[in-house]
């Protein structure tokens, strides 16, 4: 998109436009809701000694190509 506008560029496709969809998907998706409460991620989290752990958030991310670089693991708390 263009920074200044919001707006995508007019020579980008929409469907490489997009990059990210939604940021709560567990909350309004009853596939994702299904999946982020099944008794299996809650038998994973507690292997891994989590006690109080929660869904922050829950998204599609689209790689396009020629875009942007690779995207490794992170932890959003260290920013």
């Amino acid at each position: 998109t263009d920074n200044e506008t919001g707006r995508i560029k007019n020579n980008i496709e929409k469907r490489l436009a997009l990059n990210k969809v939604g940021h709560g998907l567990h909350l309004q998706d009853s596939v994702f809701k299904e999946y982020s409460h099944s008794n299996k991620m809650k038998s994973l989290v507690r292997s891994l000694g989590l006690t109080s752990a929660v869904v922050p958030q829950s998204m599609y991310i689209f790689k396009q190509p020629f875009h942007g670089g690779e995207i490794t693991s992170l932890q959003h708390s260290t920013f």
